[in-house]
């Protein structure tokens, strides 16, 4: 998904049968389900020629984006009241102490925001196809919304000490869980970083930032290279 690159036949067969055995229903799809699917359409719709059986033009494009933003949709409607979370105040990334998100654990935290970053990159192949302006702005408000959710789901990751590695391995110890639960904030987080044509350089900042402290608390390469290529291109288009 982060390459642009599409999920192979066989692989999205598996999910779809997995799907239709397990009983999940109209609005009810597992994301790892709808994450190939999408994979697919945004290969499609930046190639004229990779997927011949499949409609590149833009208004087919347009219309699956269309019908996959709908059940993302039904997706956060139905989801069990066990991982729906709470808003405690509102506020923007750079008034972090003014708001939180309550989530029942971090794994509800880690899908909601998966489920976030699906949804971004859906809007995004809409609004690139969207001629109404009206609808346009409305489809720019809602990426800017969900990049806003992630960051300030980032804080129900941290230790009080944010992510000085020792004490958020000890805090994440006592919950119990690993360290390899933070990983799983890398790829929404990039996301946000990523989107340069709707959210502000003070947002894109704000994730950069936040791979940092991943990357020098765990370890983690990719969260820096992510960060530095980022703003890289920042700079470059400032330039």
């Amino acid at each position: 998904m982060q390459r642009g690159t599409a999920a192979p036949d066989d692989i999205l067969q598996m999910h779809q049968t997995l799907a239709s055995n397990s009983g999940w229903g109209k609005g009810d799809k597992p994301l790892g389900h709808l994450s190939f699917r999408l994979s697919r359409l945004r290969a499609a719709a930046t190639s004229t020629f990779m997927f011949p059986s499949e409609q590149s033009d833009d208004a087919k494009i347009l219309e699956a984006a269309m019908a996959m933003d709908q059940e993302l949709d039904d997706w956060s409607r139905n989801i069990p009241e066990s991982r729906k979370y709470t808003v405690v105040n509102n506020s923007y990334p750079s008034k972090e102490e003014e708001e939180r998100h309550e989530y029942p654990s971090v794994w509800a935290a880690q899908t909601w925001n998966n489920y976030r970053a699906l949804r971004i990159l859906v809007r995004q192949l809409i609004v690139s196809r969207c001629n109404e302006p009206g609808e346009r702005d409305a489809h720019v408000a809602v990426i800017q919304r969900l990049s806003r959710e992630i960051c300030v789901s980032a804080g129900c990751y941290k230790a009080p000490s944010e992510y000085s590695c020792s004490t958020v391995l000890h805090f994440w110890r006592g919950k119990g869980l690993t360290w390899q639960v933070i990983i799983g904030l890398i790829w929404p987080l990039t996301v946000v970083a990523e989107e340069a044509d709707f959210n502000t350089n003070e947002v894109r900042h704000w994730a950069i930032k936040e791979l940092r402290k991943i990357g020098s608390a765990i370890g983690h390469r990719q969260a820096r290279l992510i960060a530095d290529t980022v703003e890289g291109r920042m700079g470059a288009d400032v330039v």
